[in-house]
């Protein structure tokens, strides 16, 4: 059985499309032969085979289907029927999986519990950066600048949330990226409308002050057992109040100038967060500079296209990148590996048979 590294992409997720130009990318990119795309559509189900290497497939222009698959410990087996065949031994896996379980923590979950290396945040790291109010207060409590917010359940909440902020206020899920949901409310009845939207996407609704006239930067970050490596910064422009899906996916995109003052603060601060909020792998922290203050927007632990561009801006390629995911994945997971996980308690020998075959402790 041949042993590969499977680059994982799609998922039950609002950012799946995203999530394929990233898989089918990252796929091409990585410099191995030993190599597998897994695809995991809307429904949750896992696929692999040929066609996945090929973004026709989902246009829906190819006649050939891929193979349905799983996971059990760390070989991957395709399913015929009521068979299944082995397709080959994970040594790792490249999680391209952005939003919903890929970046929330699950997909590492899911991965560690079959012992295979998942690349990026574990799943604590993953998890808390999913969630933007839980993201605010650790990064406000280590001295970071942050807009000033709450989380709310209900437009009664964003009503006295509003009354405590004031107008004008940013809406978006709690648990969202891609600027999915996200809204900018001058008024209660935009308020209202805003969180109905935001809601539809999280049970959970952040509200914050909007940051007028604030320039938004992107900075990227390499992080490895022994060090950080950080990319070069990027200021996109955009015509909307808050940077849209649209403008990020669906326009050409220019880029602003980066102050050397700026640039040298969005990088510092981007090393500083990434040991703070124990990040692996490759993220992209985005920030807001209002010419006075540079806040901390959003922290994406499986940034788009691995962030590659930002990379690309002080030398670092694609390939070099995904190569050391990959090793970093493996070096944690050795390093797991070699802790202790059993503790002989002496507890089951204290308990006594109960009428029914169950125990109960004495």
């Amino acid at each position: 059985m041949k042993e590969a590294v499977a680059i994982v992409f799609g998922g039950k997720s609002c950012e799946h499309d995203i999530s394929v130009l990233t898989g089918v990318l990252c796929y091409h990119a990585y410099p191995s032969e030993s190599k597998i795309a897994v695809y995991i559509n809307e429904s949750n189900e896992m696929l692999c085979g040929e066609p996945l290497e090929d973004i026709r497939y989902y246009k829906g222009e190819l006649s050939k289907k891929p193979t349905p698959c799983l996971l059990c410990g760390k070989i991957l087996y395709a399913k015929r029927g009521n068979r299944l065949k082995p397709i080959a031994r994970l040594s790792a896996a490249i999680n391209c999986c952005h939003g919903g379980m890929g970046e929330g923590g699950e997909m590492y979950g899911c991965f560690a519990m079959n012992g295979v290396p998942l690349t990026g945040c574990d799943c604590y790291a993953s998890a808390v950066c999913m969630s933007k109010t839980h993201t605010a207060e650790i990064l406000k409590a280590h001295g970071f600048a942050v807009a000033e917010g709450e989380s709310v359940r209900s437009e009664g909440e964003a009503l006295e949330a509003a009354g405590r902020l004031g107008f004008p206020l940013i809406v978006k899920p709690d648990t969202q990226g891609s600027s999915i949901g996200i809204s900018v409310a001058q008024s209660e009845e935009e308020l209202k409308k805003a969180f109905l939207l935001a809601q539809s996407y999280s049970d959970c609704v952040r509200v914050e002050r909007f940051i007028s006239g604030a320039t938004e930067f992107d900075c990227a970050a390499l992080v490895t057992d022994g060090g950080v490596l950080i990319s070069g910064v990027r200021a996109p422009l955009h015509r909307a109040p808050a940077y849209t899906f649209d403008e990020k996916y669906l326009q050409q995109t220019e880029n602003g100038e980066v102050p050397p003052h700026v640039l040298c603060a969005v990088k510092e601060q981007t090393a500083r967060l990434a040991s703070v909020m124990h990040l692996s792998g490759a993220v992209r922290v985005d920030y807001l500079y209002n010419g006075e203050t540079l806040y901390v927007g959003e922290v994406n632990t499986v940034p788009g296209s691995m962030a590659y561009y930002l990379f690309e801006d002080v030398g670092i390629k694609l390939p070099d990148i995904l190569v050391t995911m990959v090793r970093e994945a493996q070096k944690r997971e050795q390093k797991n590996a070699a802790l202790q996980t059993r503790f002989l308690s002496g507890v089951l020998k204290g308990c006594l048979p109960c009428c029914k075959g169950g125990k109960k402790m004495v």
